[in-house]
């Protein structure tokens, strides 16, 4: 019984990668996002220079790219491919943890307002409505322009908190749709404990949505984060992230400004996969897109 079980879930497995993989764009992008993900792992090592480092004030000023240097060097004759990879390593990973805190957020919310109901529920939804109302940008500019430029983790747990709206009024929403399905009834009708119910039936239903809401999100923080770097409220200089470098070689005038294609084609093709490896999951698993 056990072999055929796990058998069961192999074939599953075979043919939920096949039709993720069916999707279009979807094994370019997911090739992308291996190389962008394996760049990042390995960066301290590939890097040709040390990213922080000041090669020649002088002459290496925002210097065109050559042999040497294949995407140029920054105002600071930093070599512009060391730092897009160092770059890698802090964007992708400060998206990918505030996205874990904002989906756990928004599962919490969106959980305890479907189960609890009554004033807890309106309570909630009070909060997130507000949320919703704000502009996340606006509300971003606002906590920097309070609390001043953050650190590295306050702007991990600034990402984080104000982007768990939108899942919780789902995850809220396909869990009171289940709570009237004829299996969740017959589970109660027999008798089994809520949080029997709520971890064997109700969250392996909307994990799908969580799954997919979590994956587009990366893509939308990697935005927001740059963005908010490029202004000078993100990631804390002299630290590389995407959004920092293309600060640093925005204000380049004359044949310098092309030093900025190379960080903006990376920046924007790693967002367009992961919008598309999200589609490709939507698509597999049968789940509208949230966006």
């Amino acid at each position: 019984m056990r072999s055929l079980h796990r058998e069961s879930r192999r074939i599953g497995g075979t043919v939920f990668r096949a039709r993720v993989l069916e999707f279009a764009g979807a094994r370019v992008s997911l090739g992308l996002l291996s190389v962008m993900v394996m760049c990042a792992i390995t960066a301290p090592w590939i890097s040709p220079y040390d990213p922080q480092q000041l090669l020649d004030p002088i002459a290496l000023r925002s210097q065109l790219p050559t042999w040497a240097h294949p995407l140029g060097t920054d105002p600071y004759s930093r070599d512009i491919l060391s730092r897009l990879l160092a770059g890698a390593r802090v964007s992708l990973a400060l998206s990918v943890a505030a996205v874990a805190m904002s989906t756990l957020s928004g599962v919490m919310v969106g959980l305890c307002s479907a189960t609890m109901g009554g004033r807890t529920d309106r309570l909630l939804m009070r909060v997130t409505d507000v949320g919703l109302s704000v502009p996340r940008v606006l509300l971003l500019l606002t906590m920097v322009g309070v609390w001043g430029a953050p650190s590295m983790g306050v702007l991990v747990v600034v990402l984080g908190l104000t982007g768990w709206m939108s899942l919780a009024r789902l995850v809220r929403s396909e869990l009171l749709a289940l709570r009237q399905h004829d299996r969740i009834l017959a589970a109660h009708a027999i008798g089994l404990h809520p949080l029997r119910i709520l971890r064997d039936h109700l969250l392996p239903t909307v994990a799908p949505l969580i799954v997919v809401s979590a994956t587009m999100a990366i893509g939308q923080v990697l935005l927001l984060e740059s963005g908010l770097s490029f202004l000078g409220i993100g990631v804390p200089a002299p630290l590389a992230s995407w959004g920092t470098i293309l600060l640093d070689v925005g204000d380049v005038i004359g044949p310098g400004r092309w030093l900025a294609i190379g960080p903006g084609v990376v920046l924007v093709a790693t967002v367009v996969s992961v919008q598309r490896v999200g589609e490709a999951l939507a698509s597999a698993m049968g789940v509208r897109s949230p966006s």
